[in-house]
C-alpha cells in the first residue's frame, strides 16, 4: 500500500507540474474546430454579460485559438502566475477595466469536426486581459455585449437618449426601438476596427440607455457612429427635459492610478462589482457645460485620466476626462 500511495502522490505531482504531461498545453487547430462555447468572468470588455455563448464563425474561432495559444505560452513561462497572487513583470500591460491585482476566468469548450470535445478553463491574471480585447469587435461579441444590435432581441422599453452630461433627456417623434434605427447602430459597430473601437477620437455626443432581459445597457455615441448620428439628425426632436436627482463627482487621476487600471472606460457601473466609494472625490452639483468636450467613451493608453462620475437614476456612470 505504501508503494501504491507513493506512486499516486508522484503521479499527482507530475500532473500538476507538467500540466498533465503536456495534455493541457495542447491547443486545437482552428481548421478542425466546428464551434466553441466561450465564457469569461472579467470586469468589462470583452465579456460584459458573463454568459456563455457559441461561436461558429471561422475567423473568430481562429482568434480564440490564438488567444488560447498565447495563454498556454504564459503558463509555460510561469505556472504560478495563473494560480497565485505572485508578482509578475506584466504590470505595464494595458488592462481596460478592473483592479490592478486579481484574476478573471476564461472557459473554452471546443466542439471538433470529428465530434470530439475539448474543454479548458483558465484563471487569467487581469494583467493579461489585453490579450482578449480584440474579441470585442467580432460580430458575435458585439451582439452579446450590445444587444441593441441583435435585431432578434426584444427590448423591454424604449431607448432613452441623453446628452453626455446626462442633464437632458431628448425625445424624438418616433420609437427608437424601430429596426431602422437599430440597424444604423449595428452597422456602425460592425464596421469599427479594433483601433476605432478602443480609441475614440471625439467626445461623446449622446448617451443611449436601454434594457434587455432586465439588464441595463449604455451606449455612448460619438463621431464613430456616423450612420447613427445621421439617422438622428434626420428625425424631429419633440422635446428636451431636464433630468433630476443627479450629481457629479470628479475623481482625480492619482486616486484612480493608486486603485485601478482605468486607462479608458465608460459604462453603467451597476452592471459590475466596482466600489468607488473608497476613492476620494470632489462632489459638485453643477458642472461647466464645456466639460462635454472632454468626456470620451474609450481611450486605451497607459495614461490615467481624471474621471467624471455621474450619479444618475440608472446608477453611476463614469467617463475619463481627456483634454487633447
Amino acid at each position: 500500500y505504501l508503494i501504491l500511495f507513493l506512486t499516486v502522490i508522484a503521479l499527482t505531482s507530475s500532473i500538476h507540474y507538467t500540466q498533465g504531461f503536456g495534455y493541457t498545453y495542447k491547443t486545437p487547430k482552428a481548421e478542425n474546430v466546428e464551434s466553441v462555447k466561450i465564457t469569461g468572468f472579467f470586469k468589462g470588455e470583452p465579456f460584459t454579460t458573463n454568459e456563455e455563448f457559441t461561436i461558429k464563425n471561422s475567423e473568430t474561432i481562429e482568434e480564440i485559438v490564438g488567444i488560447h495559444e498565447e495563454i498556454v505560452k504564459y503558463i509555460k513561462e510561469d505556472k504560478n502566475l495563473f494560480i497565485t497572487d505572485a508578482e509578475s513583470d506584466l504590470k505595464e500591460s494595458l488592462s481596460l477595466y478592473g483592479p490592478k491585482e486579481g484574476y478573471g476566468t476564461l472557459s473554452l469548450r471546443y466542439k471538433m469536426k470529428n465530434n470530439k470535445t475539448i474543454e479548458r478553463s483558465f484563471s487569467v491574471p487581469i494583467e493579461l486581459q489585453h490579450l482578449l480585447l480584440g474579441l470585442s469587435v467580432h460580430d458575435e461579441f458585439i451582439e452579446n455585449n450590445h444587444p441593441i444590435t441583435d435585431l432578434d432581441v426584444h427590448l423591454e422599453d424604449d431607448i432613452q437618449v441623453f446628452d453626455s452630461l446626462f442633464s437632458e433627456n431628448i425625445f424624438y417623434d418616433f420609437s427608437l426601438r424601430n429596426e431602422d434605427f437599430r440597424t444604423a447602430i449595428r452597422n456602425d459597430l460592425f464596421n469599427m476596427s479594433e483601433e476605432e473601437y478602443y480609441h475614440s477620437t471625439g467626445p461623446v455626443q449622446l448617451i443611449l440607455v436601454y434594457s434587455e432581459n432586465w439588464r441595463m445597457y449604455q451606449l455612448n455615441i460619438d463621431d464613430r457612429f456616423k450612420e447613427t448620428l445621421e439617422y438622428l439628425k434626420s428625425e424631429k426632436i419633440v422635446s428636451k427635459e431636464k433630468t433630476t436627482d443627479i450629481s457629479y463627482e470628479i475623481i482625480k487621476a492619482n486616486e484612480v492610478q493608486n486603485e485601478w487600471t482605468v486607462h479608458g472606460l465608460s459604462q453603467l457601473l451597476q452592471n459590475d462589482n466596482y466600489d468607488y466609494d473608497d476613492l476620494d472625490s470632489t462632489t459638485t452639483f453643477s458642472v461647466d457645460p464645456e466639460l462635454k468636450d472632454s468626456l470620451f467613451d474609450k481611450r486605451l493608453s497607459k495614461e490615467t485620466n481624471d474621471i467624471l462620475r455621474i450619479n444618475s437614476y440608472y446608477g453611476p456612470i463614469i467617463f475619463p476626462i481627456i483634454n487633447d
